[in-house]
């Protein structure tokens, strides 16, 4: 049985090489208990016109 469950670790390595890729913008939205940043992320206004999206 495939187990869907991805860890933060993954999920957030996964959103990084998005960014990096430049597919993904990413913002910084506070700090975590750890005094870490925490980012909010979205499709990038390049790869938005590319696909056809507002």
């Amino acid at each position: 049985m495939q187990e869907s469950y991805r860890s933060k670790t993954e999920t957030y390595y996964r959103l990084e090489r998005l960014w990096l890729l430049e597919f993904l913008e990413k913002e910084e939205i506070g700090k975590t208990l750890n005094d870490l940043p925490r980012y909010i992320y979205c499709l990038s206004s390049e790869y938005r016109k590319a696909i056809g999206r507002r």
